[in-house]
Parts: C-alpha cells; sequence; structure tokens
C-alpha cells in the first residue's frame, strides 16, 4: 500500500507541482480544497483555486506524514510530534507525545484532525487514546494519565 502510495504521490505532483518540487517529495494530502506537499526542508499550501501561489513553511526536521482536516492540517514527525497549521500557513500548536509518535507503528491511520482536537490513538495499545485541544494544548479528562506522556508549546 505504501509503495502505491509513493507511486500515486510522485506521478501526481510531478504533473501537477514540477515547477516548486526539485527535492525528494516527503508526503502530501489532498482534500478540503486544498494540497499540502512536503519535501525535507519546507512544506507548501496550495489552494486548488489559486495554485501559482503557495504559502511555504520552512520545516526544522523531515515530516513523517501529514493529516488534514476542513479548517487546518498538521505534520506529524516522529521526533518533535505533531504541528498544527491553518491553511493561511500559521502555527497554532505544537504537540508532543513521546509515548505514541517515537513507536515504529505510528502512522496516519493513529492521528484524526478536527477544527478544535487532535485526536490519537497508541499504536502499541489500541485501547488507549488521547484528545487535545489543539488552541490550549490541554488533553482532554479520561483520555490517559499526564504522567505517560508530554505536551509542550
Amino acid at each position: 500500500m505504501e509503495v502505491l502510495h509513493q507511486l500515486w504521490m510522485n506521478f501526481t505532483l510531478s504533473f501537477y507541482f514540477p515547477e516548486n518540487h526539485r527535492d525528494r517529495i516527503v508526503d502530501f494530502e489532498i482534500g478540503f480544497n486544498h494540497a499540502i506537499v512536503c519535501n525535507p526542508k519546507q512544506c507548501y499550501v496550495y489552494n486548488l483555486n489559486h495554485l501559482s501561489s503557495p504559502i511555504i513553511v520552512d520545516l526544522k526536521l523531515i515530516v513523517s506524514f501529514v493529516a488534514i482536516s476542513a479548517t487546518n492540517f498538521a505534520l506529524v514527525n516522529r521526533k518533535q510530534g505533531v504541528m498544527v497549521y491553518s491553511y493561511d500557513g500559521r502555527k497554532l500548536s505544537m504537540i508532543d507525545l513521546k509515548c505514541s509518535i517515537s513507536s515504529v507503528g505510528f502512522s496516519r491511520n493513529h492521528i484524526s484532525l478536527s477544527k478544535d482536537f487532535v485526536a490519537v490513538v497508541d499504536p502499541q495499545d489500541k485501547t488507549v487514546s488521547y484528545l487535545i485541544v489543539i488552541e490550549s494544548m490541554v488533553m482532554l479528562q479520561g483520555s490517559e494519565t499526564f504522567s505517560d506522556f508530554f505536551i509542550q508549546c
């Protein structure tokens, strides 16, 4: 499945966005009238109505994968955590879930994003989930104990 995703990604991006992506494409997502394209150094946020002028977000570390929602998107890095951005490139939140993200089995199937929340399912124990408020980075009570993970600004 991952090989098919890579093939589709390379074909799609070289066809639609050839001028901006000379570096290797790490991940991309298309949905909610936006295309998010990440290479090792930058993240391009395209509005599908205006493809000629993407918003560019500089990256410190390579993105593992991208998650999107109707109002925002998240860049996930196994070392840095979940970085939530609005579609205009403004950083909304940085959530560091050391216990879940650092594990090898963590993938795009373990995270979900909405306007106000990030939901994460622990890949090691699928019965454990975390629900974090994006704006305040506070975990909702009943998700899991604070001693199991670390949230930082």
